[in-house]
C-alpha cells in the first residue's frame, strides 16, 4: 500500500476471455494502488499480464475480454462499470497512455501539429490559434528543438526517439492525472531510454502526474520506479519499493528475474535463464502457477495458492515468503 491517498486503486481484478462455452481467465485477482506523483513499475514475462492490467486501468479491454470481477477506483470514483462514451471522455483528459511502438500511435497522413492540436481542443478549452501554441509549447517540454517548425512536420520525419517524445506529449495533452506507459523505451537505443526516463521523472516531480510503467525491463524499473510489482501468469506475485525488491526479492520468480541480468564486467559461457515457459492462460496450474518452474517448489505449492502478504510495504505470494501465513 502507498502512503499517500491513492490515485488508483485496483481491486481483486479479474479479466478473462468470454468465448461461446467458457470464460478464460486472464487476469486472476490483481490488486495494485498507485499515488499521486508515484511511479510503479509493472514487471514479468511476456504473457504475464502487465499489459492486459493497463488496458483494463484504461478501459481498452475489447470483446471477446471482458473484466470477470473486482473494480478499478480513480480519484475515488469506480470506473471499470462506466458506459463506453464516458470512459472515451475519461481517457486522454484525466488518464493517457503511451504505447510501445510510437507509429501506431501517430497517424502517418497528419501533421504532429494537427494531431496535437486536435488532441488538445478535445480535452481542454483551448483552440485554433491557442491550442496550436499550447503544442508548440507541449513539443518543446518533451526537448523538440524548433518546436514551433516542428508542427509542421509529419511522423516519418521524425527519429524513433523524437516520436516516442512526440507521443509523451499527446499523452500530456489532456494535462492527465495518471499515464500508463506501456514499454515505452522498449525500441529505444540505450541513451535515448535515459533520456526518456528523465522525462518520465521530471514530469511526475513536477507536474504530480502519476505513472503506470509496463516493461519486462528491471534496468528501467531500477532507474526510474519507486515501487515494482512483479505479475506472473495474471497475478501479482510481489510488490513493494523497487530498492528493497530487487536488494532481497522475496518471490522465487522475482529472484530469477534478477539473477538473469548479466553483470557489466561478469563473464559467462551462459546467461543464467529460468527453465520452462510462462503457463498458457488455458492450462495454469492449482496452486502456485510459478510451481513447475520453481527451484524450492514443496508439495502445498501445488495444490495450495499463496496468498500476497508482507510486512512494511513489501509482499510476496510464496509459502517460503516472509509474513505469508502458513495455512
Amino acid at each position: 500500500m502507498t502512503a499517500a491517498p491513492a490515485l488508483l486503486e485496483v481491486r481483486d481484478l479479474h479479466v478473462a476471455v468470454r468465448t461461446a462455452f467458457e470464460r478464460v481467465p486472464i487476469l486472476r485477482g490483481v490488486s495494485l494502488d498507485v499515488a499521486p506523483g508515484e511511479i510503479l513499475g509493472v514487471v514479468g514475462e511476456s504473457g504475464a499480464g502487465k499489459s492486459m492490467i493497463g488496458s483494463a486501468v484504461t478501459g481498452l479491454l475489447e470483446p471477446p475480454l471482458v473484466i470477470a470481477g473486482g473494480e478499478i477506483r480513480f480519484a475515488g470514483r469506480r470506473i471499470d462499470d462506466l458506459p463506453r462514451e464516458q470512459l472515451r471522455r475519461l481517457r486522454g483528459a484525466e488518464i493517457a497512455t503511451i504505447f510501445q511502438d510510437p507509429l501506431t500511435s501517430l497517424n502517418p497522413v497528419f501533421t504532429i501539429g494537427r494531431q496535437l492540436a486536435e488532441t488538445i481542443e478535445l480535452h481542454t478549452d483551448l483552440k485554433g490559434a491557442a491550442a496550436r501554441d499550447e503544442a508548440a509549447a507541449l513539443l518543446a517540454r518533451v526537448g523538440i528543438p524548433a518546436p514551433a517548425e516542428r508542427l509542421a512536420s509529419y511522423p516519418h520525419e521524425f527519429s524513433g526517439g523524437m516520436r516516442q517524445r512526440v507521443v509523451i506529449a499527446l499523452a500530456l495533452a489532456g494535462r492527465p492525472k495518471l499515464i500508463v506507459a506501456d514499454e515505452p523505451t522498449t525500441a529505444l537505443d540505450v541513451s535515448v531510454q535515459w533520456q526518456i526516463i528523465q522525462l518520465l521523472r521530471d514530469l511526475c516531480e513536477e507536474c504530480g502526474t502519476a505513472v503506470i510503467l509496463i516493461t519486462h525491463d528491471m534496468g528501467v524499473i531500477a532507474a526510474l520506479a519507486g515501487r515494482v510489482a512483479v505479475a506472473y501468469a495474471g497475478r501479482i506475485v510481489e510488490i513493494g519499493p523497487t530498492r528493497d525488491v530487487i536488494a532481497d526479492p522475496a518471490h522465487p520468480y522475482t529472484r530469477g528475474l534478477m539473477a538473469s541480468i548479466p553483470e557489466i564486467g561478469q563473464r559467462r559461457h551462459r546467461l543464467t535463464q529460468i527453465p520452462g515457459a510462462m503457463p498458457r492462460p488455458t492450462a495454469v496450474p492449482a496452486g502456485c502457477a510459478f510451481a513447475p518452474r520453481c527451484p524450492s517448489v514443496m508439495d502445498r505449492c501445488r495444490v495450495d495458492l499463496p496468498v500476497l502478504a508482507g510486512a512494511d510495504g513489501h509482499a510476496a505470494a510464496c509459502w517460503l515468503a516472509p509474513g505469508v501465513p502458513a495455512a
